[in-house]
């Protein structure tokens, strides 16, 4: 679907005519209380609400979400189901009040510390996790536990829907915090349309089976309930596959084209690639905003007197911020000629502060920074900046004016930020992208710069290419880039999905079985039995 196939308002008829349900676990706002005691809501960051906000402005669109913060509690402690507005969008929405302790077990200790990692391959098998009662009472009493208040407030939404609302309706559950809720939405309304999409990797077989049995068997038994499973990249899809292969033998899997078609116990379900766009004419919009001349006027000298690499990340292992600064020291090290002449600007946000790992990467990077800064810089022209916060038309600004944007990424999803800078950037700035990042496989060859996420030397030598290409080389890629995101937006991704949601509801709902509901994990069970399976599949 093109960008031309969009109505006016660049919502497509698919959009328009669906009562669109969004779960997933953050909501499209952040919540900041004021002096007064009033709360006011703030777009939060990252590509789902980037992607779901702008559509919400001109469709029927309600939105669940975990109330996992003392303050999203108390905005919505006495009114649980409200409208909130967000620039020009209204979101009907519904927070799932979460006590601080469930949700530790869900967010922090499971979806973060177990799922996030896994996905990532980032666990350290010799050493951790390790998978014993703690962790296992973590699953069941918190990621379950969300997991059915999550599913158990769909149903109430679907059930407050009129008749003809309810033949429209289009539940899209977001993401790898809420694996167990298609199961349980399909066992409460078994001709419910569901698709889920998953914005993180999904990695190999191999590393599923370092789960627990239970875990991984329960998320993929989950999963088939669903009508249509959406992953970034052609070769996630490959690896859900062979996860479903060998948790689920009796399913019959077949591809045609780039679709591929799962039966299982008569239900049919497609999974396929879909990597997620942006607006790009409310990404510049934004860009040009007073919002964003204001938040950039605090950081203009840092690109006003040199050459510029940007990066803009959450401060996080996954985002191998620190291989980054040890490329750029590299650079500086074997071509003093740069030295004075390039800077580095880092806009961090802060990221899952409550996990230990987190914490201790973030002081692993501002300490290379302090040496980098105390080597090449100086307090008043350091060589290293680090921008704190999180302020998306802030860092939209400085795209606007990089002459390199770094994403070397251990591995990604996708990394909209690359797809935001593609379309924002003014000085034809060269992108420089790790291979194992998903928007690598969309903006690679012609359009960008291939590193290897491990590769120190080979990122500090992208770098250095990419500073010192002839203009006419910078132009092409650029425009390229450009092209690209352009010609395959939000909308076009979300549309598709959609039509192929309900092109599979149309499977008849007398053969779908009853829906996989995980089973409690209690003390004494063996971690590797796979009842589990057979009782999930019926």
């Amino acid at each position: 679907m093109q960008n031309g196939d969009h109505g006016p308002t660049g919502l497509t008829h698919a959009a328009t005519s669906t009562r669109l349900i969004v779960a997933a676990n953050r909501g499209p706002a952040q919540f900041y209380q004021r002096a007064d005691g009033k709360f006011v809501a703030r777009q939060a960051s990252g590509g789902l609400a980037t992607a779901f906000v702008s559509l919400a402005a001109g469709s029927d669109l309600s939105w669940i979400a975990v109330a996992g913060t003392e303050v999203e509690r108390r905005a919505f402690e006495e009114k649980p189901h409200r409208v909130v507005r967000i620039g020009p969008a209204r979101v009907d929405t519904r927070y799932v009040a979460v006590p601080d302790r469930i949700y530790k077990l869900y967010y922090d200790d499971i979806s973060n510390s177990t799922l996030w990692f896994a996905q990532h391959y980032l666990f350290h098998p010799d050493l951790s996790p390790d998978f014993g009662l703690a962790e296992r009472q973590a699953w069941h009493e918190g990621y379950v536990t969300v997991n059915r208040m999550v599913a158990d407030a769909i149903v109430a939404e679907i059930q407050g829907l009129t008749p003809a609302e309810q033949a429209q309706a289009v539940v899209m559950i977001q993401d790898y915090q809420l694996y167990l809720v298609p199961g349980m939405l399909r066992e409460a309304l078994p001709g419910v349309t569901q698709s889920h999409f998953v914005h993180i990797p999904w990695p190999a077989l191999r590393y599923w089976q370092m789960l627990p049995q239970e875990i991984y068997g329960q998320i993929i038994a989950s999963m088939l309930a669903n009508n249509v499973v959406g992953l970034q990249t052609m070769q996630d899809v490959k690896n859900f596959l062979a996860c479903v292969a060998e948790v689920q033998p009796q399913a019959t899997i077949t591809s045609a084209d780039d679709a591929n078609y799962i039966t299982w116990h008569g239900h049919r379900l497609l999974v396929k690639a879909y990597p997620i766009g942006i607006n790009a004419d409310h990404i510049r919009t934004l860009a040009h905003s007073r919002a964003a001349k204001s938040g950039f006027a605090g950081i203009a000298r840092y690109f006003a007197d040199r050459q510029t690499i940007l990066r803009v990340d959450r401060l996080e292992p996954t985002k191998n911020i620190i291989r980054g600064l040890e490329a750029f020291e590299t650079l500086l090290e074997q071509h003093a000629e740069l030295r004075g002449k390039v800077r580095f600007v880092m806009m961090l946000v802060p990221s899952r502060e409550g996990v230990r790992r987190y914490r201790d990467y973030a002081r692993r990077v501002n300490k290379l920074v302090q040496k980098i800064n105390a080597k090449y810089g100086t307090p008043d022209d350091p060589a290293v900046v680090h921008v704190a916060g999180n302020d998306q038309a802030r860092a939209l600004a400085a795209m606007r004016v990089c002459d390199v944007l770094l994403v070397n990424s251990v591995i990604d999803g996708m990394h909209l930020g690359a797809k935001e800078a593609a379309v924002v950037n003014e000085k034809q700035g060269v992108l420089v992208i790790s291979r194992t990042a998903g928007v690598y496989q969309q903006l690679g060859d012609g359009a960008a710069l291939g590193v290897s996420p491990l590769d120190v030397q080979a990122t500090a030598d992208a770098l250095y290419h990419a500073l010192t290409l002839p203009q006419a080389e910078r132009a092409a890629l650029a425009e390229e880039a450009c092209h690209r995101v352009e010609d395959h937006d939000v909308f076009a991704w979300l549309e598709d999905q959609l039509v192929d949601a309900r092109h599979m509801a149309k499977w008849p709902a007398r053969h779908r079985p009853a829906a996989p509901t995980p089973a409690p994990v209690v003390a004494g069970s063996q971690p590797d039995a796979p009842a589990h399976v057979t009782s999930a599949s019926g």
